[in-house]
């Protein structure tokens, strides 16, 4: 008893830490006599054939033994007892995460003679409680996996949910690689490799082993042991592979041809069309050449493997058989492929209207199409109040009319031309470029690295790293006219690393501890636009300065002209760049105690989330709608996007025109969390485990306090009295002026007393039950409960930073264009000459205010916003099944509770004689 209450005492007091993700299995058993009755005192070997690396245990008074902590791979058991017969099993194969039930009945005889049996272990797991399914290496090997990335096996474990395309992903694209979900899709997956975790920022997971490197890879949709958390999603859970002593090597490679999959329905309509436009004009030559033309641009993929393994061996110096062993992994892959049928289609300027002829659109619809003279605006005699303008003669606008020709030359010799305008006039031409030889490139590489140490049979260790390199290049739909510009290459890095120490106390206490961390950084680096800067496209040489040292290639946007993803755009913002990271120090300890297997632990993460550089649209963001180019200013008359937008950048008028100067953020959010479970064998057939979990997450943290944190309904806001007088002074029926409060507003972390972190400190509660009942020697009935709750961290959110990050926005008209503030239409001076003039005070740019304003800081605007008293979701989950040998029924169910997590505020302030509403209206969800 004094034993127990110092092992316990230890548990509590010298932090040893939980397994959630543990990818390691054990094999346990009961000893029994001819007759039945318990062996105790039995030595027991369990031994991997590979290493040959042995763990030595004694059963216990109830004749049970347990061996943790075991690497997946072949093993065999031996009992030895006084008075007994040496028993072995062997050829017994332990799965990742598995529990293998390896029982003995010892025969009367001396320890000289020997009873072995080979491959025979219950095929029924009798005291573990877990659904989902365990991919062999086998498995991973043979199976046909799309583009050799191993985490789209997910989709084959019994319960989980997968979107209902299947896209080419190849390892590294973890966007689309993440989406695999539970029943009811309730917060998120926790990925982990080796028992340490790799779950990367907005919930997907960081790293995406090769084939070759995987031992093992479990995917669990519902788990009642207490060691589980920090989730209410999926546990994909993946071992590597390790060494054994004899040296082994493999090579592997992989080819796909894009020529051997299908064409898209866009594609072959414009290939046929070619063809057939060809033989009406009755350029045979032509049309023969065209259709000898393969439908598909080339593209292939190329993906290497190569493994080596074996124990660390130098010679004469050093020999690491039976204790060193050690795993070198390296894969490299090149996808060169098209773009994906889904991104082909863009619209572009004709090369009339390039020109400035837009009459072909008047064939479209003479009303819609019709492009009006921006000069002309004047009032409307027949509507007073309002404005109008007279149309360009013949919808065609003279080349003289271009007020600002640099940058409409650049971007339009960097605009393809069509390739699939309609034949028929009538028609308008959208989606009339197809980009189908569009690049979609991915560069993949990784190395892999894994040392397993067995030092005594006190003492095992374990230490991997594995490192990736990813660049994708998507979407340059100007290859054609200058490759790379609109290139994604967004790289994606990747470090993961884990370093493990088991150490066994005695045969019935182990302690385990894992330190590991893991590294996610996401930035589209967009480099074809860093080739420029403002003055690359004529703007002015201040926008230069404004931008260094993150210049780019000015953003220009044409509203209604569309691409496959929304409107055409030439240019990008700058990507800040998103690096998400955690440090997490876990472990547990273990204690056997006749019929009772206690555990415990203890798991300490840190969350961060930081950005490499300040974002937006640093050089200028351009907009060309058809607000000028319109009959009117108020939409009475019905007009197009398509040819009108184009008129307007041809005219050199924007209809908007901003800069960014943005701030960045660096969070952190820490979590911790403990449990206790009792895993009892009330009898031989009957296991009863108890378990509870405790978990304190802590709020998110921006480190500098650059964060609007939450929306206070009672603050006081400086206008208070000005607005309620205001209103008094001319009422509404509906609302006395007693009953108009002007109050409420947002809250600066760590402002004037303001709580630093974005929401509340939050601990939870986790009981979980299960129950193993083996039936007969072929049947098993099961059962169990568990509470679960999502985690809320900084690497799957970030944060809301007003005040810190602002535009500059130049007010370009009060009247529709009757009247310029910023250029002068009339005399050919386009807005672009100066878009951010110099005002009164000696400045152009709106600086941050970053917490100046206070609760004042969202007045007259909207404001999205997540509650200080959020909650974390919780979900809670019961399964009932009845196993026969290897067919099981079963039912499971659950149900979640998303609880308070944010809101919105609509508000409007005014003072004066005029009425004022200040509070439209606000609610949480």
């Amino acid at each position: 008893m004094q034993r127990a209450g110092v092992f316990f005492a230890l548990l509590l007091l010298a932090a040893p830490l939980g397994h959630a993700q543990e990818t390691r299995g054990s094999i346990v058993g009961t000893v029994t006599d001819a007759q039945g009755g318990v062996v105790p005192g039995a030595a027991v070997s369990v031994t991997n054939v590979g290493t040959n690396v042995t763990v030595r245990l004694t059963t216990n008074p109830s004749g049970y033994y347990e061996a943790l902590l075991l690497l997946p791979g072949s093993y065999t058991v031996s009992v030895e007892a006084a008075g007994f017969k040496k028993a072995v099993r062997s050829g017994l194969t332990l799965g990742l995460g598995e529990q293998l039930r390896v029982d003995f009945r010892l025969e009367l005889g001396t320890l000289s003679e020997t009873i072995t049996v080979t491959g025979e272990a219950s095929m029924l797991d009798t005291s573990t409680m877990t659904t989902g399914r365990v991919i062999t290496n086998k498995e991973v090997m043979n199976l046909p996996v799309l583009a050799n990335n191993v985490v789209m096996l997910a989709r084959y474990a019994p319960g989980v949910q997968v979107p209902g395309t299947t896209q080419w992903l190849v390892q590294g694209q973890v966007g689309g690689g993440s989406q695999y979900y539970p029943p009811g899709n309730i917060g998120g997956n926790e990925w982990s490799l080796d028992g340490a975790s790799t779950s990367g920022t907005n919930r997907r997971v960081s790293i995406m082993p090769s084939p070759d490197l995987i031992d093992e890879f479990k995917v669990e949709t519902l788990n009642f042991d207490a060691s589980f958390g920090h989730a209410t999603g999926l546990n994909i859970a993946m071992s590597t592979k390790s060494g054994t002593n004899d040296f082994h090597g493999t090579g592997t490679y992989q080819y796909m041809n894009q020529r051997w999959n299908a064409a898209s329905f866009f594609v072959k309509q414009n290939y046929y069309r070619r063809i057939a436009e060809a033989q009406a004009a009755g350029n045979w030559e032509l049309a023969e050449r065209l259709a000898k033309q393969p439908m598909l641009p080339a593209g292939h993929t190329n993906n290497y493997h190569a493994t080596v393994s074996g124990p660390v061996w130098i010679p004469k110096l050093f020999d690491g058989r039976n204790r060193l062993f050690f795993f070198l992994g390296y894969t490299d892959l090149s996808n060169l492929q098209s773009a994906r049928p889904g991104e082909v289609n863009y619209t572009v300027p004709t090369m009339a209207m390039r020109q400035g002829d837009f009459s072909r659109l008047l064939a479209v619809d003479a009303v819609r199409y019709q492009v009006y003279d921006p000069v002309t605006t004047r009032p409307d005699p027949a509507r007073p109040g309002f404005y109008v303008r007279s149309p360009f003669p013949g919808n065609l606008i003279p080349r003289s009319r271009m007020m600002f020709p640099t940058m409409y030359n650049f971007y339009t010799q960097r605009m393809p031309a069509p390739n699939s305008d309609p034949e028929d006039p009538r028609r308008e031409p959208v989606n009339n470029y197809i980009a189908s030889g569009m690049p979609n490139n991915v560069y993949f590489s990784s190395w892999s690295n894994r040392f397993d140490y067995h030092a005594s049979q006190k003492h095992r260790f374990f230490f991997r790293w594995l490192k990736t390199h990813f660049i994708e290049d998507a979407q340059d739909y100007t290859y054609e006219t200058e490759p790379g510009l609109m290139a994604w290459n967004e790289r994606r890095p990747a470090l993961s690393g884990a370093a493990n120490w088991t150490y066994t106390a005695s045969p019935a206490t182990l302690f385990d501890l894992t330190i590991s961390g893991n590294s996610f950084l996401l930035e589209n680096q967009r480099l074809g636009t860093r080739r420029y800067k403002p003055t690359s496209v004529g703007l002015p040489a201040y926008m230069d300065a404004k931008c260094a040292p993150n210049c780019r290639l000015p953003y220009v946007v044409w509203p209604g002209m569309t691409a496959w993803s929304g409107d055409m755009i030439m240019s990008t913002s700058v990507d800040a760049g998103t690096k998400g990271y955690q440090r997490i120090f876990k472990g547990t300890a273990s204690h056997i105690r006749n019929a009772h297997s206690l555990q415990t632990g203890l798991e300490l993460r840190h969350h961060y989330r930081t950005q490499l550089q300040p974002g937006g649209y640093t050089s200028g963001n351009f907009p060309f709608a058809n607000s000028f180019v319109r009959k009117d200013g108020d939409g009475f008359v019905p007009a197009g996007s398509l040819g009108l937008v184009w008129a307007t950048f041809f005219l050199g008028m924007p209809t908007g025109m901003g800069i960014d100067t943005n701030d960045t953020y660096a969070l952190v959010s820490p979590y911790l969390g403990w449990f206790v479970q009792d895993t009892w064998r009330l009898r031989r057939d009957l296991t009863l485990t108890l378990g509870l979990r405790w978990e304190y997450e802590m709020g998110a943290k921006e480190r500098y306090n650059r964060a609007l944190a939450y929306f206070d309904p009672n603050a006081e806001l400086p206008i208070a009295a000005l607005a309620q007088a205001a209103y008094a002074a001319n009422p509404v029926p509906e609302l006395p002026p007693s009953q108009f409060i002007v109050k409420g507003g947002p809250v600066y972390a760590g402002r004037n007393g303001a709580p630093a972190r974005l929401w509340r400190n939050e601990l939870m509660w986790l009981p979980r039950l299960s129950m193993a009942w083996q039936l007969n020697p072929k049947t098993v009935l099961r059962s169990g409960y568990g509470l679960y709750f999502d985690t809320l961290n900084v690497m799957n959110e970030a944060v809301n930073q007003f005040g810190f990050s602002r535009t500059t926005s130049t007010v370009l008209t009060n009247d529709f264009g009757y009247h310029w503030l910023v250029g002068d239409p009339a005399r050919g001076i386009s807005p672009l000459s100066d878009p951010f003039p110099l005002r009164a005070d000696g400045t152009r740019f709106d600086m941050p205010l970053r917490h100046a304003l206070g609760s004042m800081a969202r007045v007259g605007q909207g404001l999205t916003f997540t509650r200080y008293d959020r909650s974390h979701p919780r979900v809670q989950r019961w399964r009932f099944s009845v196993q026969r040998k290897r067919v099981e029924l079963r039912h499971a169910g659950g149900g979640g509770v998303l609880g308070p997590v944010g809101g919105s505020s609509c508000r409007y302030a005014a003072a004066g004689p005029a009425p004022a509403t200040v509070l439209g209206h606000r609610s949480g969800a």
